[in-house]
């Protein structure tokens, strides 16, 4: 499914490991059940949702620009292993950086930002010729 919509509340078999490939994004519809008799439910878990989340972020100011949230350096990469540094330095930016660098190997280094060109490559190593 892209969505599964549950009634009330979170279903604990939802977040099984068996279940995650099935499911795709959930969703809680509220069905008018009273928070009064929600409240004294015990559980073990927590369902932590996008909305949740949003509300820990801080807005971005409008006139922000990416050198304003921080820079990242990734060091790593050499010849058949340019996934890592790649990967990283996405989800660095993901994560909320402003920049993220990635310092390789100069005769890895193209193959990598060819991959990922939302980064900003360093070349390291020694200058040919």
């Amino acid at each position: 499914a892209d969505v599964t919509i549950t009634l009330a509340l979170p279903k604990t078999g939802l977040i099984q490991p068996a279940a995650l490939d099935y499911i795709g994004s959930v969703e809680v519809a509220d069905i008018g059940i009273p928070p009064e008799l929600v409240a004294p439910i015990q559980s073990e878990l927590d369902f932590i949702s996008a909305d949740d989340i949003r509300l820990l972020l801080p807005r971005r100011p409008r006139q922000a620009h990416k050198g304003d949230f921080g820079h990242v350096l990734v060091i790593g990469g050499s010849e058949g292993m340019i996934g890592a540094p790649g990967f990283a330095g996405l989800a660095a930016l993901r994560m909320g950086c402003g920049l993220a660098y990635v310092a390789s190997p100069r005769e890895v280094l193209h193959s990598i930002l060819t991959a990922a060109p939302e980064l900003v490559g360093i070349a390291v190593g020694a200058k040919p010729g």
